[in-house]
């Protein structure tokens, strides 16, 4: 009585069914890393695109994008050979670090100069001559130029640069 209970074609479906749906999630699994992998690539591109791009401006700051190909080639090559000798990393950053701030000093800021007293006719004609405004309401002049310059300028004048922020 046992036996007429238990139906062997039922038992080998049912353990078909498991097999079947152990299948169809291993393949949603397959495709989910699939997507995961595409997403990833898709990621790592973006990343080396960004890197480029830093690269490419790194030369144009460098000043050396006119130079051949196969010479900006060997450059690269011999920057990488000399970068196994200790310390030229670090005199590397270092004159970066120069060139940058000489850099920064030599670029136009946008500036407010205001003047405890009446500025000379001369000091007023100078920063005009600039294309700096004057703003009626705050009693200054504005515009954009090198703070360091500025200051040679109206040297003999009381007066503040503010570099605007």
């Amino acid at each position: 009585m046992d036996t007429i209970g238990k139906n062997p074609c039922l038992e080998k479906k049912t353990v078909l069914s498991k097999v079947e749906e152990e299948k169809k999630a291993l393949e949603l699994k397959k495709k989910k890393l699939l997507i995961r992998e595409k997403m990833l690539k898709e990621k790592e591109k973006k990343q080396k695109a960004r890197l480029f791009s830093e690269i490419g401006k790194l030369v144009f700051r460098a000043k050396i994008g006119q130079m051949e190909r196969d010479a900006m080639l060997g450059a690269f090559l011999e920057i990488n050979e000399n970068m196994k000798i200790d310390g030229n990393i670090q005199a590397w950053k270092e004159r970066a670090i120069n060139f940058l701030d000489e850099q920064d000093r030599s670029e136009q800021q946008p500036v407010a100069v205001v003047f405890r007293g009446e500025p000379r006719k001369e000091i007023r004609e100078q920063l005009k001559a600039r294309k700096f405004r004057w703003n009626f309401f705050r009693k200054e002049f504005y515009g954009h130029g090198n703070k360091n310059e500025i200051e040679k300028l109206l040297e003999g004048a009381e007066f503040e640069v503010e570099v605007v922020t």
